[in-house]
């Protein structure tokens, strides 16, 4: 008996259950992403790659997703967003430069619209775009020269419209925006190359509620050694006590940043701020992060010539100063309606015809040949409506019945009739002939009896029209 219970036993299959990531301990959490348990060389399960390169890579002995490119993923969550939670990562960030190294947004696609934040971090700037009016501020300057390369604690808190941000548990605004809460989260990792310039995601978890200072600042929660970080600055209260987004040297701007059409492309100049060493000019497209990216080299002052632009569109010039006391930032937007090398075609109106001088008295000269001027006074107000140059009426063809001679009124269709001046353009029109005369050789005269007009010349008396040749039908040839 028991040896036929053992075979039992090893007839039963071995099922081997991946476990999720354990939360830490202390809070609930909402969505926590299993690096550790993803293979190196692979993407992880949970998300869903949208674009760019990234893969599970071995840094510092730990297991990291490593950004080669410009990269997104989006988070599906088991619930929808509710209106307190938070938003905590451990990042590497690159070297430098563009692109934003984070980016998020409660929307599977960019909105960035009135209900729908983006908010973004890089080690020289801080911004939101969308949901509410637009924030930017620079970094403070011990916090940017002290992130790149090393492992760096973000944290998003959010409760209700109240939005605060932690760089290494600094407090570096809090803002009033609307952050999209539903059912996703779409992450952005700003990478640029494969070598220095690697965006490198160490721990990624939504907690519901807020977190205490020491997951704030890093100290316990993440499962990331920091042993190797660097420590988090001093809290300078007079930093941490502002608020709607005042950063340390943000307090500082470049003044009077403007924007001009230069040869070859935008001309940007910005005012000299005191003790600057150096400046530099970023260009962003307002709407598309991956987009038309640009940046001068450092410039001991203004201006700086950019190149042309290669789409259409809203661009940020942002002018950057380094001074003893920090950064100063200063930005305005370029509008670029259509590519043309680099320019904002400036058109000025061609030069049209001089106007015709008037007669001398219109009223008794109209300058229409064989057209009486009927009981017009001399330099009366009908000069104002006359038409200026001759106009001449063919009749191609005119078919009269029988012997020709006092014939029954005739219609002469008009198709078109065109008038400079404010006798533009009218609709067709018909001319009655009451009554041929002559019936012997050409010319031959025909009597209008009316001559109706719309506009401003509505009805003007009897007119003559000399028909310069005619050619009838019948007897008279």
């Amino acid at each position: 008996m028991r040896m036929r219970f053992l075979s039992l036993l090893l007839l039963v299959p071995i099922v081997s259950v991946a476990q999720a990531p354990v939360p830490p301990p202390g809070r609930p959490y909402l969505f926590v992403l299993d690096l550790q348990g993803t293979a190196l060389d692979e993407f992880p399960s949970s998300v869903k790659a949208l674009s760019g390169v990234m893969t599970v890579v071995d840094k510092n002995g730990q297991h990291m997703l490593k950004a080669s490119s410009p990269s997104e993923f989006l988070i599906t969550l088991p619930q929808v967003l509710p209106a307190d939670f938070t938003i905590e990562l451990d990042v590497i960030p690159k070297s430098c430069c563009a692109p934003d190294d984070i980016m998020l947004e409660g929307t599977p696609t960019m909105n960035r619209g009135p209900a729908s934040a983006q908010l973004t971090w890089q080690p020289e700037r801080l911004s939101a775009v969308g949901g509410g009016e637009m924030y930017q501020a620079a970094m403070p300057a011990d916090l940017a020269a002290a992130t790149p390369g090393n492992l760096t604690r973000l944290v998003w808190e959010f409760s209700g419209p109240t939005i605060k941000h932690y760089t290494n548990g600094r407090r570096l605004y809090t803002l009033e925006k609307q952050f999209a809460r539903g059912r996703v989260l779409r992450v952005w990792l700003g990478g640029a190359d494969d070598a220095d310039n690697a965006l490198y995601l160490a721990s990624f978890r939504i907690g519901l509620g807020a977190a205490s200072p020491s997951v704030i600042a890093g100290a316990e929660g993440s499962g990331v050694d920091r042993s190797t970080a660097p420590a988090a600055p001093a809290s300078d209260p007079a930093i941490s006590s502002q608020s709607q987004g005042q950063v340390g040297s943000a307090n500082r701007v470049v003044s009077n940043v403007a924007v001009t059409v230069g040869t070859g492309g935008p001309l940007v100049t910005w005012d000299r701020v005191g003790g600057a060493s150096s400046y530099t000019v970023k260009r962003s497209k307002i709407d598309d992060a991956t987009c038309c990216n640009g940046t001068s080299p450092a410039l001991s002052g203004p201006p700086w010539q950019d190149g042309p632009l290669p789409v259409a569109g809203t661009y940020v010039f942002q002018v950057t100063a380094t001074t003893p006391a920090g950064l100063a930032t200063g930005q305005a937007q370029f509008v670029q309606f259509k590519s043309a090398g680099g320019q904002i075609a400036t058109v000025a109106p061609a030069p049209g015809p001089p106007a015709p001088s008037p007669p001398s008295n219109p009223a008794v000269n109209s300058g229409i040949s064989g057209v009486s001027s009927g009981g017009a006074t001399p330099n009366s107000a009908i000069k104002k409506f006359l038409p200026t140059p001759p106009r001449v009426i063919t009749l191609s063809g005119y078919a009269a019945a029988g012997i020709w001679g006092q014939a029954v009124p005739r219609t002469v269709e008009l198709p078109g009739f065109v008038a400079t001046g404010g006798f533009a353009s009218i609709a067709p029109h018909n001319l009655a002939i009451s009554a041929a005369t002559s019936p012997t050789v050409a010319p031959r005269t025909v009597v209008l009896t009316g001559f109706a007009a719309s506009g401003s010349f509505p009805t003007v008396g009897p007119r003559i029209v000399t028909l310069v040749g005619w050619s009838a039908i019948g007897a008279n040839p």
